[in-house]
């Protein structure tokens, strides 16, 4: 008999399709057991018998603790005196992600780098996972900064720089030989928000000797500044007739310095101007930019974070040979600091009661989110997860989906309301509110609902759909017209809605 393999996905039964046939009127039922199995596994088979020219299911239950591994069974199938049996294999996979989950960055942390590492537990049924960063809960195409697919280990190094003050949302599922399991809770976060200054030196240009081995300083003095959180080099400008002599440093007021380049493009005689940040993408070129654009430094800029911005900051030019010279005619940094803003904050998180089946708005005197620097108009709330009992609908424009946004202005002129599906379970959705200047707070909201009791007139409004089912024409009657604020959703037998009346 031919061998048949699958995968048993574990804790999930596993199940498989048998097929019986008649041949020349054959009609007694087949009855139908298995061998094989490992201890402790239960299988049935539905129906059992199976007239012949139909299919039976058969479910194994494997017990708590199973070990992963290959077994062989046998099922076997009679009917009468006639006997048959096929010969089978299963591949028994852990796929148990229970306590999969996200560890960092915290759901709603703020401050974080721009090149973040995210964390979660790994989890020995994993081999390996997906991972997802957008700008929207969404994570459509358009919205997805990081989409990785083939991710190994439990950690993840941004390569993208992301945007400063900015939201972002991130989601992980692990995949094995089973597939991919579903998404974990989807996590948010905002990256830092920094207050930064350039500065530009009025003290050049400066003449670097060809006669010796000069050494020229170029000083930029800050007022009295906060802790520095960023350091960039806007710009380094000049020319010189070998610019492997050159030895360029940054000198903080503290007195700690930062090598931007040392010895580089041997030969070369021409203008350079360029500038230096960690975050560049790529690192120091030949022939050098001379275009203002960005290089990695020898050194990193980032090891004079925490220091104070105010004081002497200069550059120092070496060369280190004589006999050629140049000239630097231009030199800025960039400072930042950590930003103090005023983010968004929540005034009411009340819950909204509805009656099941009905709708209402959701109004200001309920959710409420307020900010001493803006508007309501500016406050927006961005949809992270949805109601599963309900749906939300902004003016009256359908279903809204995870990522879709409202105002604060919305709510303070009724216009989302929560539509009940009549299940008469509590319901709630997560969100996030943002200001354009990059503050952010996120919270729940809890919807309860009230079931109807049998004698409430909103009842009596009974209904009539038919043919149901059906794959062409349906007609929906009402016993009582529909009253203002009412409206009808149509899903089919998946759960998708199809139709909308209002």
């Amino acid at each position: 008999n031919q061998v048949l393999e699958a995968n048993a996905c574990i804790p999930e039964t596993f199940t498989t399709t048998f097929s019986t046939s008649s041949v020349a009127g054959f009609d007694t039922l087949v009855q139908l057991s298995v061998t094989g199995l490992p201890a402790g596994a239960e299988a049935t088979f539905t129906p059992n018998p199976v007239a012949p020219g139909n299919d039976a299911v058969l479910s194994i239950v494997f017990p708590f603790g199973q070990a992963e591994g290959t077994f062989d069974y046998t099922v076997l199938a009679q009917a009468g005196t006639q006997v048959d049996s096929i010969n089978l294999k299963a591949t028994v996979v852990d796929s148990d992600f229970s306590a999969f989950a996200l560890e960092s960055p915290l759901n709603g942390a703020s401050g974080v780098l721009q090149t973040p590492v995210l964390r979660w537990n790994g989890v020995p049924a994993a081999d390996g996972y997906e991972i997802q960063v957008a700008t929207s809960p969404s994570f459509e195409a358009g919205t997805l900064v990081t989409n990785v697919t083939n991710g190994t280990v439990d950690t993840l190094k941004m390569s993208t720089i992301l945007e400063k003050g900015t939201v972002y949302f991130w989601r992980v599922r692990p995949i094995n030989d089973c597939g991919t399991a579903t998404w974990s809770e989807t996590f948010l976060f905002g990256t830092l928000i920094e207050s930064c200054s350039v500065f530009a030196a009025n003290d050049l240009p400066k003449n670097i000797s060809a006669s010796s081995t000069p050494t020229i300083e170029s000083v930029i003095s800050v007022p009295t500044g906060g802790v520095v959180s960023d350091v960039n080099v806007k710009q380094v400008r000049g020319n010189h007739q070998f610019l492997s002599d050159l030895e360029v440093t940054l000198i903080a007021p503290s007195g700690a310095t930062v090598q931007l380049f040392k010895n580089k493009c041997p030969g070369f005689n021409g203008s350079f101007n360029m500038g230096f940040d960690d975050s560049a993408i790529s690192s120091f070129s030949c022939p050098p930019p001379n275009n203002g654009s960005t290089a990695k430094p020898t050194q990193l800029l980032s090891s004079l974070n925490g220091i104070t911005s105010g004081g002497n900051w200069t550059l120092r030019v070496k060369d280190n040979n004589i006999s050629s010279g140049g000239q630097l005619t231009g030199f800025e940094i960039e400072l930042c600091s950590s930003a103090s803003l005023n983010p968004p904050f929540i005034v009411n998180n009340n819950p909204l009661v509805v009656n099941s089946g009905t709708n209402a708005a959701i109004t200001s005197s309920l959710l409420l989110a307020d900010d001493s620097d803006n508007v309501p108009a500016d406050l927006t709330y961005t949809l992270v997860t949805l109601p599963v009992n309900g749906h939300l609908e902004r003016s009256w424009s359908g279903p809204m989906k995870a990522g879709d946004q409202f105002t604060q202005a919305d709510l303070d002129n009724d216009q989302i309301r929560y539509f009940d599906y009549g299940f008469a379970n509590a319901d709630a959705f997560r969100f996030v509110v943002t200001d354009p200047d990059g503050g952010f707070v996120t919270s729940v909201y809890n919807v309860q609902v009230n079931g109807l009791s049998a004698d409430d007139p909103r009842t009596a409004n009974s209904f009539q759909l038919s043919p149901n089912p059906t794959s062409d024409v349906i007609r929906l009657q009402f016993s009582n017209p529909l009253g203002a604020d009412t409206r009808a959703l149509m899903f089919n037998s998946t759960g998708q809605l199809i139709r909308t009346w209002i």
